[in-house]
């Protein structure tokens, strides 16, 4: 759901339609400094068109086993951490890239 609430709070209307359905991780790639994750996600305005996920890891995971899934995105609060690319249908989640999202009270 994190996706999706990210995608509603995006300025360009047609963006803050579509939704995200689920995420089906297939590869994992560690190294010292950093750990990718990638597979398949489902992504449209029913949610339902296929696209590939990348999700940076700014940290070494060891295993699969050792992923804590509910700590790899940031808050509510914390915006600039997605980007998409329509051409090649890829959704890139970079956790530490994210910032603090404008205040939105008056």
């Amino acid at each position: 759901m994190r996706v999706c609430r990210e995608f509603a709070g995006l300025k360009d209307k047609e963006l803050r339609a579509l939704w995200c359905d689920g995420f089906i991780p297939e590869t994992f790639f560690a190294d010292e400094m950093r750990t990718r994750i990638v597979g398949r996600a489902w992504i449209g305005r029913d949610g339902q068109g296929q696209w590939q996920f990348e999700l940076v890891v700014r940290r070494p995971i060891q295993a699969w086993e050792h992923v804590n899934w509910d700590e790899l995105l940031p808050g509510d609060y914390m915006t600039g951490w997605m980007s998409l690319d329509f051409e090649r249908k890829v959704l890139t989640m970079d956790p530490g890239a994210a910032y603090p999202d404008k205040d939105p009270s008056p």
